[in-house]
């Protein structure tokens, strides 16, 4: 909702706000209790912690100050709108100390009252039509604060009838399958945005850019290990095990290809978890459950992991929004909802009450093909020391980092993460500019186990935004009916708490696999393998980061891939960037120095000698 135009007052409230609850939180409360859209309000009263901002127009940011004292608020006006489910929340306070000084600007989370008292109008307008874009957000009530005594599982809820409206059918194509209801509620909530407009899209006008000083840096971890210890009999480490390795050419969990020394990377964190002594978890897909487990019975580990499945949600068709059908493949009707599925699927598996049960407080979670991730004891124990409840482990984007999802400062007050796919096209020289939104998220994320457990029995779900992904039914059949895929990330979630934060980590631990390319980076001599069975750069390299490019028609496919490294990977040192095109076979001990291209531009293929030493380009 635009606060443009013309608005008459409706209802006029005035009340208390609760001191434990965050102040820009108790405001929207009180608006979602009230079912207004839009209001004005004014403050009045005593804080205990304000903070306020002041925008640098070179910087383009808003630069916040927090005050942690007692405080007297002078004046404080704002605007609240929640007509699309996500409050948008706008305000200016002054508030004076004891001494008599005095500051100001915009009001920013974290902010908490003492004794503060709300006048909030309402404000109506008249009906008007649906059009643009719409911003993902809550459409429907609050859940409830529950006890352990009162506490249920929800019923899903339900909707009237509507045109292009089919969320009754889609909700007994998930009851048919046994999902579960707080699943099928947070379908729901989802649906109901895309029924109502919304396409999970987030503007440039909706936030900020990151001040560099609003991320901590890796400097902030010193002294924390010791508290690190201590809380790794308290923490477990859960691993993203859902990836079926399609972009190559795999067909199975990625998790289960060999990675490096002969070793697969399910194998790797199995070790790095028995020679850590920590706990062990996986989440895996309904295409990787089955595999994984029996692979894990074969390798027979002394303590084996746990493991979850990770929910599904139906396909619907873009058209009318109805349930998608495919009777040639009814498994294709369904789609993996994204990692910020977790939170759920964690919670109705019953593991996160047995990890409680437990005393286990905190995990680590990462993707099981990032082998730069582990637990790292000063983090940890920066994490526990400064009782924060969601961490997200950054790092500083670089020009092949710019179509990665970016951290930002939402407009009402919160950190946010926005993905590439909730930046509308023409925003997208924005979106990858590395200099104005300067941290990407690694997927590297601390939560407390407590404070998600709070979430959802208070919510119902985990309201993250909304990721609307547009793709053919089946994916090899560019013909099949285009669907909706409904998906949230799980660094999403990093807006859903006032004291969630960002840390700057090395690039060091972010070492995904997502192509042949990384693979044989990491196969490499770049990378060495520690008793511990950790992932390190290799003392030698030369260089921070190697470029390589391997041409998808002979690479792309690891079958193809394999068998033009028959007796493994070139060593890499002393490489900068390699790029191989054409059909290219290595042999044993090759050497790439500087940067390379080899090209073999003939039909037949051509074969590097074992021991060869290329420090120049080669073309064939």
């Amino acid at each position: 909702m635009d606060l443009n135009g013309s608005f008459m007052p409706g209802r006029l409230f005035f009340q208390q706000l609760p001191s434990a609850e965050p102040l820009l939180d108790a405001i929207v409360s009180v608006c979602r209790h009230h079912n207004l859209s839009a209001a004005t309000f004014s403050l009045t009263g005593a804080l205990s912690c304000v903070t306020v901002g002041t925008f640098d127009q070179q910087q383009q940011v808003y630069v916040t100050l927090t005050e942690e004292t007692s405080l007297e608020i002078l004046s404080c006006t704002g605007t609240v709108c929640i007509q699309e489910g996500d409050p948008e929340l706008s305000a200016t306070i002054l508030v004076s100390d004891i001494t008599g000084k005095i500051i100001g600007g915009r009001l920013f989370s974290p902010t908490h009252g003492e004794a503060v008292h709300l006048m909030l109008q309402e404000l109506i307008a008249p009906p008007q039509p649906l059009w643009g874009s719409y911003r993902p957000g809550r459409s429907m009530p609050e859940t409830p604060r529950t006890t352990a005594s009162n506490r249920k599982e929800p019923k899903p809820m339900s909707s009237p009838p509507a045109p292009g409206n089919h969320l009754d059918a889609c909700v007994a194509k998930m009851r048919a399958e046994a999902l579960s209801d707080r699943v099928i509620n947070t379908f729901s909530f989802y649906y109901q945005q895309i029924a109502n407009g919304a396409n999970g899209i987030i503007h440039d006008r909706d936030i900020t850019a990151l001040d560099i000083r609003e991320v901590r840096e890796e400097d902030c971890f010193m002294g924390c290990q010791e508290v690190g210890q201590q809380a790794l009999p308290r923490t477990v480490r859960i691993l993203l095990n859902g990836g079926l390795g399609t972009t190559m050419g795999l067909t199975g969990a990625k998790s289960l290809i060999q990675a490096k020394e002969g070793l697969s990377f399910l194998e790797i964190l199995l070790a790095q978890a028995e020679r850590d002594n920590t706990a062990l978890c996986l989440m895996n897909s309904f295409s990787t459950h089955e595999e994984t487990l029996a692979e894990i019975a074969r390798l027979k580990p002394a303590r084996p992991p746990l493991a979850f499945v990770q929910n599904k949600f139906p396909k619907i068709l873009k058209e009318d929004l109805r349930p998608a059908t495919w009777p040639k493949d009814p498994k294709l009707e369904w789609n993996p909802p994204g990692h910020g599925d977790i939170y759920i699927s964690l919670y109705a598996s019953g593991l996160l009450q047995r990890f409680l049960d437990e005393g286990i407080d905190y995990a680590f979670i990462s993707n099981s093909d990032n082998l730069g991730a582990s637990i790292d004891l000063r983090i940890l124990g920066f994490f526990v020391q400064h009782r924060i409840p969601f961490m997200m482990e950054v790092a500083r984007r670089k020009p092949s980092d710019a179509k990665g999802g970016h951290l930002a400062r939402h407009r009402n007050g919160r950190m946010i993460l926005r993905e590439s796919a909730q930046c509308p096209p023409e925003e997208m020289t924005a979106f990858q500019d590395i200099s104005r939104y300067r941290f990407f998220n690694t997927n590297n994320i601390w939560i407390h186990l407590p404070s998600f457990k709070t979430l959802i029995e208070e919510r119902g779900i985990v309201p993250l935004p909304l990721i609307l992904n547009s793709k053919p039914l089946d994916p090899r059949d560019e013909s099949s009916p285009p669907v909706y895929q409904v998906e949230t990330a799980m660094g999403a979630a990093i807006c859903l708490f006032d004291k969630a934060m960002g840390v700057s980590v090395p690039r060091s631990r972010f070492l995904p696999v997502k192509s042949c390319s990384d693979l044989l980076s990491i196969r490499s001599d770049r990378y060495l393998l520690t008793p511990e069975r950790h992932l390190i750069r290799s003392p030698a390299v030369q260089t921070e980061a190697v470029r390589i490019h391997l041409d998808p028609a002979y690479y792309k496919r690891l079958d193809n891939f394999e068998r033009r490294f028959p007796k493994g990977p070139p060593s890499l040192v002393e490489c900068r960037s390699l790029r191989v095109s054409g059909d290219v076979v290595f042999g044993q001990g090759v050497r790439i120095v500087g940067d390379v291209t080899i090209e073999n531009r003939g039909p037949a293929q051509i074969e590097i000698p074992d021991g060869a030493v290329i420090a120049s380009n080669r073309i064939f």
